[in-house]
């Protein structure tokens, strides 16, 4: 297999991972991003409490059942707002 290969199975293998962590979103890409907007503007005003205190303000103020989506970022790498923020959002935007 020459190089130009190996890329090109790179470049296949990294859509599929993206298209299959889309599948699994619960939530929309979108309302994703609202939520880094908002825990960014938050995080001016308050640190951490390392939980997803912010975070369940958000999803219950935009009528969202917050279970499945501490399941999923739990299982992603957020194990509170921060990491919400620093790694959900850079693997979203990978």
């Amino acid at each position: 297999m020459n190089k130009q290969d190996k890329k090109a199975l790179r470049r296949q293998y990294k859509r599929q991972e993206a298209e299959k962590l889309e599948q699994s979103l619960p939530l929309p890409k979108e309302l994703f991003a609202q939520l880094f907007d908002y825990l960014d503007e938050s995080f001016g005003e308050q640190d951490c409490r390392h939980d997803f205190t912010l975070t369940a303000r958000f999803l219950r103020d935009c009528g969202c059942d917050p279970d499945p989506v501490f399941s999923w970022l739990l299982d992603n790498g957020a194990g509170c707002d921060c990491e919400v923020l620093g790694n959900i959002e850079e693997l979203l935007n990978e």
